[in-house]
């Protein structure tokens, strides 16, 4: 695991807005994407998500959506 400044280590939440504004920390899998219907995913899509995320477990409901939030996506970014 990483440290609290390392992508590993952000809320999925972070990780997701971090990847889609700024292109930084970006995951395998998009584990929002299809997250109603875990179903149609690819078994390794699943095991990483389920996983690294917390998302798409066999018998886990989806999350509900958070408000759109900003982070320093800067902090703890290995160069």
């Amino acid at each position: 695991p990483g440290s609290d400044g390392e992508p590993t280590a952000w809320s999925s939440d972070k990780s997701s807005w971090c990847c889609t504004n700024q292109k930084v920390g970006c995951d395998p899998y998009d584990c929002n994407e299809g997250l109603d219907n875990t179903a149609s995913w690819m078994p390794a899509k699943i095991v990483w998500c389920c996983h690294v995320k917390q998302l798409g477990c066999p018998g886990q409901k989806p999350p509900t959506t958070m408000t759109d939030q900003s982070y320093d996506c800067s902090q703890g970014v290995m160069t």
